[in-house]
């Protein structure tokens, strides 16, 4: 029903008489009325008419009249949809008369004055006109009786709301639809009246009763019901009434049906008729349905007279479902046959049979087309049916039958909406076809159907199994709307996935059962309000864009078991769900109400896959599921707020990144961070403290991001795996309130960090144009202060009371730049250095503003002086180690040489090396000029030794270089060369005669092995005066070569060496680097045989000397 218009309240000025004018017009013209007052009618007035007025055209919605009489007018009355309103003064009795021509096409609204009037009563006079709607006390209380004068036809509505009394005077009426508004009392005197209601079935049906109070005196009347069709709300809601004769006859239409809500009475003497046409049972089938508007609620007609059929129960070509008489009755040999579609009793039906269609193409409606058991006919709602042909079935019925079968591959076309009560096989059907709805009913109200769709696609479905269950035997798919309306759908038993390209919808009540199948959605806006039971770990897939909601409470059976979305789309849960096997995002979002999760672990991700992946909630309550961040998935993994308060008490782990999304709503997460993976929290909302967080401990950082205008709080311990905070939204301001323990670096890029409790920090980094502000009184420990602000873009560090924040470091020197400070107040002096270019607020102590000092660089060395693996330094030698370097203060400069990569400097002294950790440093040397140190090396030192140089300035805040390490040869490390090993020497032979060869061994070896293995050599001389790389005036006996170790040396005995002497000898080791063994000489004699015998010569002829002979 739709109200076109508004309506005028009611004034207090006086009423006038209002004749239309000869001249008519349009309602709204004063032209058009005389005794008018000038005007055209106003609230309260009368208006009338008389046999010389004008056509009058309703271009307006009127006024309240007081009345409306047009006896004797022959002009015409047109117009479109603007409403005549009525509204008589109270306690009168006035006329609303229609005469003369009458194309208007608008309502008629007939009211009380104000609420608590009684006594009105308006004669309503159609004069033989189709009006299009009347209404009667919309939306007033009053008493106002209508007493009808003549019959009213309206090809639209007759409405009644509270305080609304109808009498007919037995006249009749034709109408569209009886409407019976509000929970006042309401009044329909019937008399001996004809009530003819066609229908409206898309907006109310017959007999619409929305309110209580209602009384219908039916009298003698007699109410016909005449559409066409059961639309899904055409239904007769008679509840708790009497009526006398009420017959429903049915339609040259298959779809003819009614539907009762409620119970009802026929009283003495009256008839009930429910009819269908039959058609010309050749070829159409037409029946009644008869039923209720909800299945498994059955209406109950009670007959005052006995039943009797074909006298007070007149019926034929008709079904039931869910109808109970008061009596028995015997329908089972009615013309046409009696149906049972299940739920029904105190009625006798047509005995089942079993109908088989056996060949060619035709009609479901052809009689000819069937073949049964007992009795050949169109099958009835208790047959089993057998399609055993190969020719096209054309289904042109509602109603198929009870268990449905194909036993040869026949074509299906459905050609309307249909209806089955027992099983259906498709197992070998041909194609399937039609775009209409096919329905499952039990007409048992227990046990198991099963369908066997056999790859075939619905277009349509509704499960309605009220009492029992339809169990898939197969895959199931469908491109509409398919419904669960009651019973049970199975997808378990046989583990069967569903596809729906519509939207699959389920209402309280029934149960869907879930294996591991997949449940596909491809239509948003779909919801199952039934419960739902996971028999395995069931997936349900939402297709990108779409919404599927589950109201329903999902349950568990068979031990723990989980529940998934895997689609782009999402799933909302809003049931208080008891499955305990988790619930799982693999892609799209869940939308979960509490306990919406059940009891299980929500995991975020699938460890496989790159889908983002959401959990959504827009409620204000606590969650206690644990969530766990899977590892793998490179999409997008996240919680959001969605506008409500959720609390999520459990706790998180993290496998891989989370995003924390707060939108219109408090979100906060309660139950501890903890795992590997960043957190980055997106602030869209304007709700203070949109996010909040307890305790948090991931192995990565946390950023604070988004452009809500809201702010939020990480209220627990930030513990120590925490690598860094960042603050990087320009709106939304984040607070850090826990006493942390963290030490990783803070960071704010955009907008206000918040930080109320003593806090450390690795490095803190503020940019430009931001704000920290830091609570009085608390200390913040950082190694270093970076500012990235600019000129004109300063970033704001700060106390925002008269009380300041303390601040220190635990390195040498602060140095930065940019910054807007106020009350911040560093412990240490000559240490913090705000920059040039800083802004002092006041009250901001041991803040240098000014440039800091800069530490001295490198332009030569640093250099060991080529101390290295090839041309060691000898143990026991200075190592001199030089570097030239530049301040650009002019400051003088120390070059320290350390063992490790770490200095220290200090204030206006030399700078100190870590513990144990100095080779040397320098006195103090003027910038520029080259500064020189020495370490004495030693037998102890190492072959290979690293040094890191630092060069640092002589000034009241001393700043160190970075390392360096020189290069090549002259570079780290140096080299340290030991004195070989030298601990005996002996000869071979003693004594040896002249001409023996002697033999000087030695044992001697070097352990230095620093670029290669040094080698060792033997010299022996006979005197004491090796020079270090030769024997002195002496002489030498022998040297070696060199070797690895234990070099020999040989040496053969000469005549003249001296025989029956004893000889000395002295030996020397060096290394390959020349090195002497610190135990040369080693020393020893050795005898040469005989005593120095007499000369002889033998001749056997003549000697003759030419010159003198010497014999000893």
């Amino acid at each position: 029903m739709t109200l076109i218009g508004f309506f005028v309240l009611p004034g207090l000025a006086s009423a006038y008489d209002c004749t239309i004018s000869d001249a008519g017009g349009n309602w709204n013209s004063a032209a058009s009325w005389t005794g008018c007052n000038s005007t055209y009618p106003q609230t309260g007035d009368n208006v009338l008419a008389t046999a010389t007025s004008g056509n009058l055209a309703v271009n307006v919605n009127t006024a309240y009249l007081n009345s409306f009489d047009l006896d004797g007018y022959t002009g015409t009355l047109s117009g479109n949809y603007n409403a005549l309103n009525i509204r008589p003064a109270n306690g009168s009795t006035v006329n609303v008369r229609f005469a003369g021509g009458y194309t208007w096409i608008g309502p008629v609204f007939i009211d009380t004055v104000v609420s608590g009037d009684t006594g009105t009563t308006v004669n309503f006079y159609t004069g033989g006109k189709s009006m299009a709607r009347v209404y009667v006390n919309y939306n007033v209380s009053g008493q106002i009786t209508i007493s009808q004068q003549d019959d009213l036809t309206t090809s639209g509505n007759l409405i009644l709301y509270s305080g609304a009394t109808w009498t007919t005077n037995n006249h009749n009426i034709n109408m569209a639809d009886l409407v019976i508004h509000g929970s006042g009392s309401k009044t329909l005197n019937a008399g001996s009246s004809t009530i003819t209601i066609s229908g409206e079935p898309t907006t109310y049906g017959y007999w619409f009763n929305d309110g209580s109070n209602f009384t219908f005196n039916c009298g003698t009347s007699t109410i016909n019901l005449t559409a066409a069709g059961n639309g899904t709300t055409s239904n007769f809601n008679g509840g708790g009434l009497t009526f006398y004769n009420l017959n429903r006859t049915g339609t040259a239409v298959g779809t003819d049906g009614i539907q009762f809500s409620g119970n009802l009475t026929i009283a003495t003497g009256g008839t009930l008729t429910l009819s269908g046409n039959g058609g010309n049972q050749t070829t159409q089938n037409y029946r009644l349905l008869v039923s209720t508007t909800s299945i498994g609620t059955a209406s109950t007609i009670t007959f005052t007279d006995a039943i009797s059929v074909g006298t007070n129960l007149v019926t034929q070509y008709a079904d039931f479902r869910d109808i109970a008489f008061n009596a028995s009755a015997n329908l089972s040999a009615i013309t046409g046959g009696s149906g049972d579609a299940g739920g029904n009793s105190n009625i006798t039906f047509t005995a089942a049979d079993t109908e088989t269609w056996g060949g060619s193409a035709g009609s479901w409606a052809t009689k000819a087309n069937w073949t049964g058991g007992t009795v050949s006919r169109v099958p009835l709602p208790q047959d089993t049916v057998a399609l055993t042909g190969t020719g096209t079935v054309t289904v042109n019925q509602a109603r198929l039958g009870k268990d449905i079968s194909t036993n040869a591959a026949t074509p299906i076309t459905l050609s309307n909406a249909v209806t089955s009560y027992g099983s259906v096989n498709l197992s070998n059907a041909g194609t399937f076809s039609g775009n209409y709805t096919w329905t499952m009913e039990s007409q048992a109200r227990t046990g198991t159907l099963t369908l066997t769709n056999n790859a075939k696609t619905f277009y349509g479905a509704t499960f309605n199994a009220y009492g029992a269950t339809i169990q898939l035997a197969d895959a199931f798919t469908a491109t509409s709307t398919v419904s669960l309306a009651s019973g049970t759908l199975d997808a378990y038993t046989n583990n069967v996935a569903m596809t729906f390209t519509g939207a699959f919808n389920s209402t309280a009540g029934s149960t869907l059962k879930l294996g591991t199948g997949l449940l596909t959605e491809n239509l948003s806006n779909t919801a199952l309000a039934g419960a739902v039971t996971l028999y395995g770990n069931a997936t349900i897939s939402v297709a990108t864009t779409k919404i599927l909601t589950i109201s329903g409470i999902i349950s568990e059976s068979g031990g723990a078991r989980s529940l998934a979305q895997s689609g782009a789309g999402q799933l909302t849960l809003s049931g208080a769900n008891t499955f305990t096997g988790g619930l799982t995002i693999k892609a799209g979002t869940i939308e979960i109400n509490v306990n919406a999760a059940g009891t299980g672990t929500i995991t975020l991700g699938d460890s496989s896959g790159s889908a983002n992946a959401t959990l959504r909630s827009n409620i204000s309550a606590t969650i206690t599921n644990p969530i766990s961040v899977a590892s793998g998935s490179s999409g997008t993994l996240s919680i959001n707020s969605l506008g409500g308060n959720p609390y999520f008490s459990g706790a998180v782990t993290l496998n891989n990144n989370f995003t924390i999304i707060a939108a219109d709503g408090q979100l906060a997460l309660t139950g501890g961070v903890t795992g590997s993976g960043n957190i980055i929290i997106n602030n869209n909302g304007s709700v203070a403290a949109g996010f909040s967080v307890g305790s948090v401990n991931n192995i990565g950082t946390i950023t604070n991001s988004g452009s809500g205008s809201g702010y939020g709080f990480l209220f627990g311990v930030i513990g120590t795996n925490v690598t860094g905070v960042i603050q990087n939204s320009a709106t939304s301001a984040l607070t850090l309130s826990g006493v942390n323990t963290m030490t990783g670096t803070l960071t704010n890029s955009a907008g206000t960090l918040n930080i109320t409790q003593d806090a450390t920090y690795s490095t803190v980094t503020v940019a430009g144009d931001t704000t920290t502000n830091i609570t009085a009184g608390k200390t913040i420990t950082l190694a270093n202060m970076v500012s990235t602000g600019t000129a004109g873009h300063l970033a704001i560090w700060k106390s925002a009371t008269a009380a300041a924040h303390t601040l220190t470091t635990v390195s040498g020197q602060i140095s930065t730049d940019y910054l807007s400070l106020t009350y911040s107040q560093p412990t240490q002096a000559n240490v913090w250095y705000a920059g040039a270019n800083s802004t002092d607020n006041g009250n901001n102590g041991n803040w240098i503003f000014g440039a800091p000092n800069t530490a001295p660089g490198f332009t030569a060395g640093p250099s060991d002086g080529s101390s290295s693996s090839t041309t060691p330094t000898n143990a026991g030698v200075r190592v001199t180690f030089t570097a030239t370097a530049t301040d650009a203060d002019a400051d003088n400069y120390y070059l320290a040489v350390c063992k490790t990569d770490a200095i220290t400097p200090n204030n206006n002294a030399a700078p100190t090396c870590a513990t144990s950790q100095t080779w040397a440093v320098s006195t103090s040397t003027v910038s520029g000029a080259q500064a020189s140190v020495t370490y004495t090396t030693s037998s102890a030192s190492a072959e290979s030794n690293a040094w890191y140089a630092f060069v640092c300035d002589y000034n009241a805040a001393s700043t160190c270089s970075a390392s360096s390490q020189g290069t090549g040869d002259s570079g780290s490390p140096f080299a340290v060369n030991h004195a070989p090993g030298f601990t005996a020497i002996a000869d071979g032979t003693d004594p040896i005669a002249v001409g023996a060869q002697q033999t000087f061994t030695s044992t001697a070896s070097d352990t230095d092995t620093d670029g290669s293995a040094d080698t060792v050599t033997l010299y022996v001389c006979k005197g004491n005066d090796f020079t270090g790389s030769a024997c002195g005036t002496k002489g030498e006996w022998c040297h070696s070569t060199a070797s690895a170790s234990n070099p020999t040396c040989n040496y053969t005995i000469l005549t003249g060496d001296g025989a029956g002497t004893t000889k000395s000898y002295f030996g020397y080791i060096f290394d390959s680097h020349s090195f002497l063994a610190t135990s040369n000489p080693r020393f020893g004699t050795f005898t040469i045989s005989g005593t120095g015998s007499a000369s002889s010569l033998k001749a056997s002829g003549n000697i003759k000397f030419g010159g003198g002979l010497k014999l000893r």
